[in-house]
């Protein structure tokens, strides 16, 4: 191939590759920063039209809640529920006043276009702002059945009777006892409900807004559609996708089947869902326009190129070579290259616009990489600002506290919701006294404050709440200066305590009251126990003497007569005898478990290993002749009274050996498990003759015995003298056994276990 036609297809190639990778680049570019700028757009209009409808419904509950919260309407509307009699005088009176001063001035307003009232529980239309619902019965609508407990919002719906789609909220209306008479409902206007969702289209000739509810039906007038509220379904990718629970954006093709570029969002508090689409043409023509462009460039270029190239070829080799030796170097994308070839003729025009066409492709790049920041920024800006917004919103909504600012006048200039609430509507421009209860002197309390002198002051003081009651206030008031450090107002929080003080009132009387009712009840609590001291002194002294007196002429007349008694007479005697002893071991155990509630305690720590062994030494003459197999586990140290946990030990081992006298082989076993709760339990366990578990209940009471006294000797006090002991340790007992096998005692001591020996 000849030179000049290799230097023409050469200068065409370093023409081409460079603008199509270029104008390339530029149309991708174009393209995502346009796609991003779209769907950032389309998600923003989603949230601010959900935040609209928001406002839009709380507005509306706000104001039928303030209608039915009025005290003439709740007064007529008590007429109406009580009477139910049209003609009545006064029924007619409540209906018109209800009509004319309270119900169709607030229409007006735009917010409804029909209010009624329907009385309780029967749900007729007592009174309506249109007089063909008069007299209808609506006890089975949702609105009515749940507007006599709270405000509630039927979703959008097609009303029969009106003809046309609506939006419900009722309230209850509630009697001055508290109790509903009636509930208060208001159709909103569904016309503002599309024109929310139809303002700020902007420039936009396709960008539409619309709502659509759970059954697929449109709940908004489309830009494109007429009549279509709650009469025409829509199926789309986007709509699907969102009344599934979930927000994004995508590609599909909307209701009228044209290929769009739509955000959707779901709004689970409306059991809806918003979507914004915009036509993929629309969004999409600068990017193609810049394709246009960008291939007649590309053509025209090479149109140039391929003629210049055969023209001078046979002249130019040289410089040519340098030429493309350039022109490679710029589309290898080093734009700061330049073209060194000085010459006055075309070629050297060429070299220089080649050299122009780099510094263009360089600003070009440069704009395109700033143009890309630049929307980045302003992106993340967005985000934080939305973010930030949501904060704020958050934070003031979970705030219960009165927020309040004044300025230096002492004019309230703003307030939260909850000051709105406690106040009124009207507050905002009122002087802060204005809602004083006889409480003037705050001004004074609160003057270092405006004087600059001090930053935070606390103060109480009574204010007028709307409704008229007089409540007391806990206020922290803090300065506001500007930058010169001048004083502009206070911002200030205040907490209702009228309820605490009234409690704290209450409470101090109540102490009063209960340490009066201690000291009679300690006074009497010592008279009792000392004639219960007395009780046992009696019984010590004046039983023993007859017993004494019994056992001894007993034992006289047996001595004495002895040799004129038969066997059954001395049988007599020596039960007589027997029956004494008995009694007199009774009269001991008793006064025994009786001071045993009245003995003060002496806790100290007390090593219950050592314990035991004391007490089964004692026991050592009494095991002679008997076959007894003695195991002692390792027991803790607590903290209590040694004595009466003697006696415990005592009580049981004396049980334990008397209950397996019958046993060729007793085995008697004292230790301690730790539960699985971390307490210490101690158990005392015999082979002896055992109980039947029906009985348990019965074997720690007073004098009860599961045994007969033939068989094993015994008061019945010691195991209720057992129960007492440790219960006035804070521990309990209980036992396990079965008829012939044995029995196991056990009981825990409440306090802190020190050490396992």
């Amino acid at each position: 191939m000849k030179i000049a036609s290799r230097l023409t297809i050469l200068f065409l190639l370093i023409a081409i590759v460079p603008t199509g990778i270029v104008g390339y680049l530029g149309y991708d570019i174009g393209k995502r920063t346009i796609l991003r700028e779209t769907t950032d757009h389309l998600v923003s209009i989603n949230i601010l039209k959900s935040r609209e409808l928001e406002r839009w419904v709380k507005g509306s509950k706000n104001s039928i809640e303030e209608l039915a919260q009025r005290p003439l309407l709740r007064e007529y509307a008590s007429v109406m529920a009580a009477t139910h009699n049209m003609p009545d005088p006064s029924y007619r009176r409540a209906h018109r006043e209800i009509l004319e001063n309270h119900l169709k001035p607030r229409l007006r307003y735009g917010e409804f276009i029909e209010l009624f009232v329907m009385c309780s529980p029967a749900g007729h239309i007592s009174a309506s702002t249109d007089e063909k619902q008069d007299g209808k019965y609506r006890n089975n609508r949702r609105y009515f059945i749940e507007g006599k407990s709270r405000t509630y919002i039927e979703g959008s719906y097609y009303s029969p009777t009106l003809e046309q789609p609506a939006m419900t909220v009722s309230t209850p209306v509630k009697a001055m006892d508290g109790n509903t008479v009636a509930v208060l409902a208001g159709r909103l206007n569904h016309g503002e409900l599309s024109g929310i969702m139809a303002q700020e289209s902007g420039e936009s000739s396709t960008q539409d807004t619309y709502l659509v509810n759970t059954f697929n039906f449109f709940v908004t007038e489309p830009r494109f559609g007429k009549d279509y509220v709650l009469k025409k379904a829509v199926q789309t990718e986007a709509i699907n996708t969102a009344l599934s629970g979930k927000d994004g954006f995508g590609f599909y093709k909307d209701y009228r089947g044209v290929p769009v570029i739509g955000a959707y969002k779901w709004l689970p508090e409306f059991r809806m869902c918003i979507i914004t689409e915009i036509d993929q043409s629309e969004a999409f023509a600068p990017v193609m326009r810049l394709a246009w462009i960008a291939a007649g460039s590309v053509i025209a270029i090479c149109i140039t190129a391929g003629f210049l190239g055969m023209f001078f070829s046979r002249k130019i080799s040289q410089p040519l070579v340098r030429l493309a030796e350039g022109a490679g170097e710029i589309g290898r994308g080093n734009l700061e290259y330049r073209i060194e070839i000085e010459r006055k003729d075309e070629l050297g025009d060429l070299a220089r616009a080649t050299n122009e066409m780099a510094a263009k492709l360089k600003q070009t790049h440069t704009s395109v990489e700033n143009l890309q920041k630049e929307i980045t920024e302003r992106r993340l800006a967005e985000e934080a600002l939305l973010s930030l917004s949501a904060r704020q919103e958050a934070l003031l909504s979970a705030i219960p506290d009165i927020i309040m600012e004044v300025d230096s006048n002492k004019v309230y200039t703003w307030a939260n919701q909850p000051g709105i609430e406690f106040f009124g509507e009207d507050v905002i421009g009122k002087e802060a006294a204005y809602y004083f209860e006889g409480e003037q002197e705050t001004y004074g309390m609160v003057k270092p404050l405006f004087n600059g002198n001090e930053n935070v002051i606390y103060v109480e003081s009574r204010q007028r709440r709307k409704d008229g009651e007089k409540r007391l206030l806990a206020w922290w008031c803090r300065v506001l200066k500007d930058e010169h450090e001048n004083v502009t107002g206070a911002l200030s929080t205040a907490r209702d305590i009228t309820e605490r003080r009234l409690a704290e009132e209450e409470i101090r009387k109540l102490n009063a009251e209960l340490e009066q009712r201690v000291a009679d009840r300690t006074a009497l609590l010592e008279a009792a126990n000392k004639e219960l001291e007395a009780f046992s002194y009696s019984v010590s002294h004046d039983l023993r003497g007859p017993l004494q007196h019994i056992t001894g002429f007993a034992e006289l007349l047996n001595k004495r007569a002895a040799g004129l008694l038969d066997e059954k007479n001395r049988h007599y005697i020596k039960v007589i005898t027997d029956s004494t002893i008995r009694m007199g071991m009774l009269i001991d155990d008793l006064l025994t478990f009786s001071r045993m509630g009245r003995t003060e305690m002496m806790k100290r720590k007390t090593n219950l290993d050592t314990l035991v062994k004391e007490i089964l030494r004692e026991y050592h003459e009494d095991t002679s002749g008997r076959d007894v197999d003695w195991k002692i586990g390792p027991l803790p140290e607590v903290y209590g009274d040694s004595v009466m946990l003697r006696q415990v030990f005592v009580n049981l081992i004396s049980n334990a050996f008397k209950y397996t006298r019958k046993c060729d082989k007793a085995e008697i076993e004292i230790g301690s498990v730790c539960s699985e709760s971390g307490e210490m339990c101690i158990f005392v366990k015999d082979n002896g003759a055992g109980f039947d578990m029906k009985y348990v209940d019965k074997l720690f009471g007073l004098f009860q015995r599961l045994h007969r006294t033939e068989d094993y000797e015994g008061t019945g006090v010691g195991l209720a003298n057992v129960r007492r002991i440790i219960h006035r340790h804070g521990g309990r007992v209980w036992a396990e056994g079965e008829m012939g096998k044995g029995a196991t005692f056990w009981f825990t001591v409440q306090e802190s276990v020190i050490s396992v020996s």
